[in-house]
C-alpha cells in the first residue's frame, strides 16, 4: 500500500494508525475504507474534491475500537 507517497498523503496518520491496528493490514484497511465512505458521505459539492480530514480519520478509529461511550445494545 502506497500510504506516505501516494494521495492522499497519510504520513501525519502513521503512527496512530499503527497504535490502532497493531500493524494488522486487515484493520488499517477496515479503517481507511471507513474513512473514504465517511468523506464520501459528507461531501456535499460534487466539483470539489475529496480531502481525507482528521475527522475522517478519527471517525473511521472509533468503528473499529468501538465508542466508549456508546450502550451495548446486548447488554441487559
Amino acid at each position: 500500500m502506497r500510504l506516505i507517497d501516494g494521495p492522499p498523503d497519510l504520513s501525519p496518520y502513521a503512527d496512530a494508525l499503527y497504535s490502532l491496528t497493531s500493524g494488522r493490514i486487515g484493520a488499517l484497511r477496515r479503517i481507511l475504507g471507513f474513512a473514504m465512505l465517511t468523506l464520501l458521505e459528507e461531501k456535499t459539492d460534487p466539483t470539489q474534491p475529496e480531502a481525507l480530514l482528521e475527522a475522517h480519520m478519527g471517525t473511521a478509529a472509533r468503528q473499529l475500537i468501538g465508542d466508549p461511550n456508546r450502550k451495548n445494545p446486548n447488554a441487559a
